[in-house]
């Protein structure tokens, strides 16, 4: 399974390319009107290329599927082929040149790929080094794309994402697409990095079928000709932070090219390049809990430039004030993201001038619930919006309340009872206990929202007195009392 998602609108356009392609006369044979693809493929013939991808080693996998890949090339393509780690253990310098980049051999490319035995290490940097070499000495004008299989990072010194940025600052003329055969486990940021500063794709391939399709997918992406670039840098407290950038046209919607920054100089910010037009840009942070996100709308590209844009997830403050009747109360607050459900910070008020809860920019919702009050459930306080660094972003409630006190007696003595308080206007019991003898809990008195209320009463002892059931509106700010006789 190929772990990436395609816009569709490309596959579409990619399809009716196809299509076209299959009705031209001799297809798959010279077309002077359409220039020859040049392609160097890399291949990873590493000892960890013997581990198993479902039923199937690795590199039976990547030989079959380069091999099919290879044979779908028209006749008049170009084609290099290196690979390393395939004919000595622990020697980095096992890295060797199967075909300089030439008109396309259909037989013998194929079975130089068949016979490589995976035996040692992983120099991507250095067969990378190859590869540029190799196009410096082919002498083209043309662009040749460079398309590593890697099953793992490099094994041998090097820093392969800074070779390719220096190519390409030298004005070597490649575009290096990297696909990773089963590396869901690894930190790929290093893939990420030769992508990014290689104009290419990064492709993460679970299994053989997603390798066809990244193979597919890197051999027929239109080599960028774009030289305008969205740039997204992702911090948190002043450091990088590793986050995931989409972005989507915004007058047609349709999805184009994103990528994730990691926490590394070399993709974040991360660089893509976009034609020029307006678009809508999210930013997910990855590690962040509740994944926050920071949306940028319309952003223009412009010809020829790089827009940059900062996605600052450092913590802001969040200041919180319950009042009860206009006097400060006890509550519990949380702070929810509105685009996860999930809460990200909690505290209490107690009865000072407010909780401050630190949480990351983004959107939320907060959730009130005063204490030692009847019948509120907690109240929401939407599309609270907190910006990165924001000293204070300041929200209060007041809530209403009046107080009603109900005792039982008889005569002159107190009666112990059950009192149940019930909402009359949804049948739902907001509270209710128990009142002793004692002239202390005797009313018992209780803080509640206003409404109209059922109040049901039970004596506990003496026992054989019947229930009784009162009805009693409480107003805003004052006080209902009742004494139930028996």
């Amino acid at each position: 399974m190929l772990h990436r998602i395609v816009p569709f609108a490309k596959l579409v356009r990619l399809f009716l390319l196809l299509c076209t392609v299959c009705l031209v006369p001799g297809f798959g044979q010279d077309d002077p009107a359409n220039p020859n693809p040049k392609i160097i493929f890399i291949l990873d013939a590493s000892g960890s290329m013997w581990g198993k991808v479902g039923d199937e080693a690795k590199i039976v996998s990547a030989k079959r599927v380069l091999n099919d890949s290879i044979l779908s090339l028209p006749d008049d393509a170009e084609v290099g082929l290196i690979a390393y780690g395939h004919r000595s253990k622990g020697d980095c310098a096992d890295i060797e040149t199967l075909s300089g980049i030439r008109r396309i051999d259909k037989t013998g490319l194929p079975a130089k790929i068949d016979v490589l035995d995976p035996k040692g290490k992983t120099p991507i940097t250095d067969s990378l080094r190859k590869a540029i070499d190799e196009v410096k000495s082919y002498g083209s004008d043309e662009t040749v794309k460079i398309v590593l299989v890697s099953d793992g990072l490099e094994t041998c010194a090097g820093d392969p994402c800074k070779l390719v940025r220096e190519a390409k600052a030298a004005g070597v003329n490649i575009v290096v697409h990297v696909i990773g055969f089963d590396t869901a486990s690894l930190d790929v940021s290093q893939f990420e990095c030769i992508a990014q500063a290689g104009g290419g794709l990064f492709l993460n391939a679970a299994d053989s079928g997603g390798l066809g399709e990244a193979l597919e997918q890197a051999v027929a992406a239109e080599v960028s000709e774009y030289n305008n670039f969205l740039s997204v840098r992702s911090v948190v407290d002043g450091k990088l932070n590793d986050a995931m950038v989409t972005v989507k046209n915004s007058e047609t919607g349709e999805e184009m090219e994103g990528g994730r920054t990691y926490e590394g100089e070399e993709t974040n910010p991360r660089k893509i390049p976009l034609p020029v037009g307006t678009y809508d840009v999210t930013v997910r942070s990855i590690r962040i809990k509740g994944s926050p996100t920071i949306t940028f709308e319309k952003v223009e590209v412009i010809a020829d430039e790089t827009t940059e844009r900062l996605a600052d997830f450092s913590a802001g403050m969040l200041k919180v004030r319950v009042t009860l009747n206009g006097e400060l109360h006890d509550a519990t607050v949380d702070a929810v993201s509105q685009a996860t459900n999930e809460v990200i910070a909690s505290g209490r008020t107690y009865t000072t001038d407010g909780k401050v809860l630190r949480v990351v920019p983004g959107k939320y919702y907060v959730q009130v619930s005063p204490l030692r009050v009847l019948g509120y459930d907690k109240f929401d306080i939407r599309d609270v919006i907190v910006n990165p660094g924001d000293k204070e972003t300041f929200v209060e409630k007041d809530f209403a309340a009046g107080t009603l006190k109900i005792g039982t007696k008889r005569g002159a003595v107190l009666i112990d009872s059950m009192t149940t308080i019930i909402a009359a206007d949804g049948g739902t019991v907001v509270g209710g206990s128990r009142t002793y003898t004692a002239a202390s809990s005797n009313p018992r008195t209780y803080v509640i929202k206003p409404g109209t209320y059922k109040i049901k009463v039970a004596a506990i002892r003496p026992k054989g007195i019947p229930p009784k059931e009162i009805t009693i509106t409480v107003k805003k700010g004052e006080t209902v009392e009742r004494m139930i006789e028996y």
